[in-house]
């Protein structure tokens, strides 16, 4: 497989009668306190090496005709649901070399950033938590901006290293980060549904947030695609 996979298109209806509650362990293995993700309950399992659009047609049964937004879902328009991309170049010459620099900036990136998961800090909130949500030791961490803490939610650029660093190494940690996300979105550009990229698109210019920039590093140029 080369930069562009090949698609299968499979057709999955959405099922809002899959009596699984909120707040489950789902798991890939047999586990006693998950429920497996497998085809007999319900899931499609994907394979390593698939690359797949799922989509649902509606068949508008429920919804008025004379609403002008539901008439194509009346008709019967497919739309998609989910799309997996496995092997993004994965063969290409610089496969490796590629591969290696984004894996060595997302573990820079959680050694030194604040991990923004749940808590196992034992406090009667974070208790609640362990209870009414699953915890695993992956990390989710800070780039660029957020809405500030829970008591003062303010927009504006997040502080996010914990390690001490210098202006010019945070800048150069951010200016990898902002990369390897400019690099991702650009390989989304190419390989993604246009009608996907037009909405994603839409709505980031609507929100009018500035581009690929951080605490310590400024906004960069928007090129063409």
């Amino acid at each position: 497989m080369g930069l562009f996979p090949n698609f299968k298109c499979i057709e999955r209806n959405r099922n809002h009668r899959h009596g699984i509650r909120a707040k489950q362990y789902l798991s890939e293995v047999l586990d006693p306190s998950a429920i497996l993700c497998g085809e007999t309950a319900g899931f499609y399992p994907v394979a390593e090496d698939e690359s797949i659009i799922f989509y649902s047609i509606h068949d508008g049964t429920y919804y008025n005709l004379y609403w002008n937004g539901l008439l194509d879902i009346y008709l019967g328009k497919p739309e998609v649901e989910l799309i997996v991309i496995s092997g993004v170049a994965t063969k290409a010459s610089i496969a490796e070399s590629l591969y290696t620099h984004i894996y060595s900036t997302i573990q820079a990136a959680c050694r030194e950033r604040r991990n923004i998961r749940v808590s196992l800090s034992l406090t009667l909130y974070t208790v609640a938590n362990l209870f009414l949500q699953p915890g695993d030791p992956g990390s989710m961490v800070q780039l660029g901006m957020n809405l500030g803490p829970r008591h003062a939610r303010v927009l504006g650029w997040a502080k996010s290293y914990t390690r001490k660093l210098d202006d010019g190494a945070k800048a150069d940690h951010d200016a990898d980060a902002v990369g390897v996300v400019s690099l991702v979105w650009g390989l989304i550009e190419k390989l993604m549904p246009q009608e996907v990229l037009d909405a994603v698109q839409s709505h980031l210019d609507g929100l009018g947030l500035p581009r690929l920039a951080t605490r310590n590093l400024e906004e960069g140029r928007v090129l063409p695609p």
